[in-house]
């Protein structure tokens, strides 16, 4: 059984296994500081700027076996795919996440108004029912964010639906479709 947790800030002390995923564009704009506390004591500055710097599109590659790795999501959209590739989220982090640990990090690299989709796609990674009859395994994910934009993202106890719902009624409501009453 995995127990999800999202959070804003990245985690002081690094946990036994850690994913950072995003499009390439967006993994280029971030420094190595603002993920030093997860990976400093087994990757160096220098070979994370240069994986960064290498990687393709729908590309993941291991920075130290079985605990730090890092992929990038296709940034190749058409009409019948989402501009935050969370449909690919789902496979990036079910096939790279490091299986090790009772805990882990996944730390998303996205734009600020992809936030709630790339969480949801997080989360369908990590199903919550499994036909194995043994002892399941209990396992802590942490999901963090990280927006490449310069002005924080804080995430509060405030529902993230009803805040996205609430957007979708005040402040666009030329989206919602009346039919004509005769």
């Amino acid at each position: 059984m995995v127990s999800l947790s999202y959070s804003s800030a990245i985690p002081q002390e690094a946990p036994p296994a850690c994913l950072i995923v995003g499009e390439q564009a967006n993994l280029q704009r971030i420094n190595f500081s603002d993920v030093e506390s997860l990976i400093s004591h087994r990757v160096s500055a220098k070979v994370f700027s240069e994986v960064v710097a290498e990687l393709g599109d729908c590309e993941g590659v291991t920075l130290y076996p079985k605990t730090v790795s890092i992929a990038t999501l296709s940034s190749k959209h058409s009409r019948h795919t989402t501009p935050t590739a969370a449909h690919h989220m789902m496979d990036t982090v079910s096939k790279h996440l490091p299986k090790n640990g009772d805990s882990a990090v996944v730390v998303v690299v996205c734009l600020r108004q992809h936030v709630f989709a790339c969480g949801v796609a997080v989360a369908r990674a990590f199903p919550t029912y499994t036909l194995k009859t043994r002892d399941v395994t209990s396992r802590d994910v942490t999901v963090c964010f990280i927006t490449p934009t310069m002005r924080p993202l804080l995430l509060s106890r405030t529902s993230t639906c009803s805040l996205l719902l609430l957007r979708l009624f005040v402040w666009q409501p030329t989206l919602w479709i009346v039919p004509e009453t005769r």
